[in-house]
C-alpha cells in the first residue's frame, strides 16, 4: 500500500478535527427532547441534523480507517527496515 505520507497525515488530521467537533453532540437525546415538546418544525430540523451527523460519522470513520491502514503499512515497512539493518550489522 505505497502512498504519500502527507496524504495519510492530512486525512488523520481532518478526521481528528471532525471527531472533535462531535464531542457533546447527542442526536438521540435531542430527538427525545423534540418528541417531548411536540414541535414538528423542531423535530424535522433535528431529524435533518441527525441524518447529517450520522453521514459525517460514516465519512470520518472511512478516513480514520484509511489513515490506520496507511499507518499499519508504515509500521510494517519500518519493522522490515529495522530487521534488514539488524542483519546488516550482525
Amino acid at each position: 500500500m505505497p502512498g504519500d505520507l502527507r496524504v495519510s497525515f492530512d486525512a488523520l488530521t481532518a478526521a481528528a478535527t471532525q471527531l472533535t467537533s462531535f464531542v457533546g453532540q447527542l442526536p438521540d437525546r435531542a430527538r427525545a427532547w423534540c418528541d417531548d415538546t411536540g414541535s414538528p418544525a423542531v423535530t424535522a430540523a433535528i431529524d435533518e441534523w441527525a441524518f447529517w451527523y450520522s453521514t459525517e460519522l460514516l465519512r470520518v470513520q472511512d478516513e480514520v480507517a484509511s489513515a490506520a491502514d496507511q499507518a499499519r503499512y508504515v509500521v510494517q515497512e519500518m519493522s522490515a527496515a529495522d530487521a534488514d539493518l539488524g542483519r546488516a550489522a550482525g
